[in-house]
């Protein structure tokens, strides 16, 4: 890293120099679009020439520098700026191929293509004059996601937002079309729980690495893609505890949780690789797929139940990986684990939220009524 002056600071990813810069107490980095080390350079001097960080007036010329410098991208140069920026460098391959479908979504929409094997259907282009992300207004934007939301989920939708959102932040334009988007309310898709019956059906038909997925959503509760994109480092063998990040809350809370390691579970990894990923097949698959191999498994295995909830266009499955969750929450529960403590294991943000994924078992339930007091009678 190259200090200038003092004002700033050279940084590198993928061959390419980013300027990071101190704005007004906030750092702000921009794509120099250089491998060589001398041009970054100048440019980091030409923005920071004679500043004066404790001075307002300077400060809010650097910034002018800093938006006068970035040249505006187009869609192509934008993607590549996201994907290489500093923040995404540690991003895994089916976390970055799920981010790339969803701004593919968006281009095509925008600039129009023909039906293939991933989309059969042609979509005219809505905005084919718009040839840099900077021309992209908020009636634009407002456009794109009414758009999307006559094609897909409101969950789906927020998550087209959140991508495109970050692309203009990556890439500097300001301001960004994308800000402000409340979240749209996505009803809940509950997976119902399964008994332990049909978990182990599930596990015993699988082989392979889908094996080991469906007990680590078994034996820890944990989401489809945080199962899948699990590292041998995550695991204390001493202590016998997995220990992750939830992708779903790394940028809101940044939440870690530590999970106790079932003795079944550790049987099921004994004789596996120790280095990089734990399933490192699965882990490159992008979200979409790992849920497509995931369902052909569950329909191999006679599961095959479905409904339509209020507010969704098609009827949608009852039970899919999460119910893996939702069974782990109501073990948990139904062997007397007190509700703060799977709160912890599955990173919930409340005991209700976990409540809202228990579904009692009935002899359970039973067992506990039929302990209370007679009450005389």
């Amino acid at each position: 890293m190259r200090r200038a002056n003092n004002t700033g600071t050279l940084m590198k990813s993928r061959g390419i120099w980013y300027t990071k810069v101190k704005v007004g107490g906030k750092w702000d980095i921009k794509t120099t679009r250089t491998g060589d080390r001398a041009e970054a350079l100048k440019i980091l001097n030409r923005i920071t020439k004679g500043a004066n960080l404790d001075d307002r007036a300077r400060l809010a010329a650097i910034k002018a520098k800093l938006e006068a410098d970035s040249p505006r991208p187009s869609f192509e140069e934008a993607w590549r700026v996201y994907a290489d920026a500093p923040e995404n460098v540690g991003q895994s391959d089916g976390a970055r191929q799920t981010d790339a479908g969803r701004w593919r979504y968006f281009t095509r929409w925008m600039h129009g293509h023909k039906g293939n094997k991933w989309s059969r259907t042609d979509c005219k282009a809505a905005h084919p004059e718009i040839g840099t992300i900077d021309a992209v207004t908020r009636d634009v934007a407002r456009e794109f996601v009414a758009h999307a939301k006559g094609d897909a989920s409101a969950n789906t939708v927020n998550k087209y937002v959140r991508v495109l959102r970050r692309v203009w932040k990556l890439n500097g334009v300001s301001p960004n079309p994308w800000e402000g988007f409340s979240k749209l309310p996505a009803p809940p898709r509950l997976r119902r729980a399964l008994d332990a019956g049909e978990v182990a059906r599930l596990i015993g038909a699988a082989s392979g690495e889908l094996r080991v997925l469906f007990a680590l959503g078994a034996f820890t509760g944990m989401r489809m893609s945080d199962c899948a994109r699990v590292r041998w480092t995550d695991f204390d063998q001493t202590g016998g505890t997995i220990t992750v990040r939830p992708e779903k809350t790394a940028h809101s809370s940044g939440r870690i949780v530590s999970i106790p390691v079932h003795p079944s579970l550790a049987k099921a990894l004994g004789q596996r690789k120790k280095h990089g990923f734990v399933m490192p097949g699965l882990a490159a698959l992008p979200e979409w797929r790992l849920s497509e191999e995931v369902m052909r498994h569950f329909a191999s295995c006679g599961f095959s139940e479905s409904e339509k909830p209020k507010g969704y266009r098609h009827a949608v499955a009852t039970v899919g990986f999460h119910s893996l969750r939702s069974t782990f929450i109501t073990e948990m529960a139904n062997v007397g684990a007190p509700m703060a403590m799977v709160q912890a294991i599955v990173g919930h943000m409340s005991p209700e939220m976990s409540m809202h994924y228990y579904r009692a078992n009935a002899e359970a339930a039973r067992a506990k009524v039929a302990a209370l007091p007679g009450y005389g009678l």
